[in-house]
């Protein structure tokens, strides 16, 4: 059986409109995968393996930086009763001062 050159024509129009067809219906998809297809070739800098001994370190850097955080946060918390007892004790000796007298002394001379 022999194809003729026509047969074989328009059977590779019929490839290229389905191919048009199918880039046309997921357009956004293939973009959205070139895409991060390229940032991940520059990222990667041409690496094929990933480097997830190296996110594991950074990841235990960073949950160690935050529990030190957490536990900086938590005495600060706790020294805020403290803080605002000193506060409202110095605005009472300030709301105080312009209704304080100068205690005033009498001395009693007889002459």
């Amino acid at each position: 059986m022999r194809i003729d050159d026509n047969t074989l024509d328009q059977a590779r129009k019929a490839a290229i409109k389905k191919q048009e067809a199918y880039y046309d219906k997921h357009a956004a998809e293939i973009e959205a995968y070139q895409a991060a297809q390229e940032h991940f070739t520059a990222v990667m800098n041409g690496r094929t393996g990933l480097p997830i001994a190296d996110w594991r370190k950074e990841q235990k850097e960073l949950a160690a930086k935050r529990y030190n955080l957490c536990d900086e946060f938590y005495l600060l918390k706790k020294e805020i009763p403290n803080m605002e007892s000193i506060r409202r004790s110095i605005e009472g000796l300030i709301n105080d001062e312009p209704n304080r007298t100068q205690p005033t002394r009498t001395i009693d001379v007889a002459l």
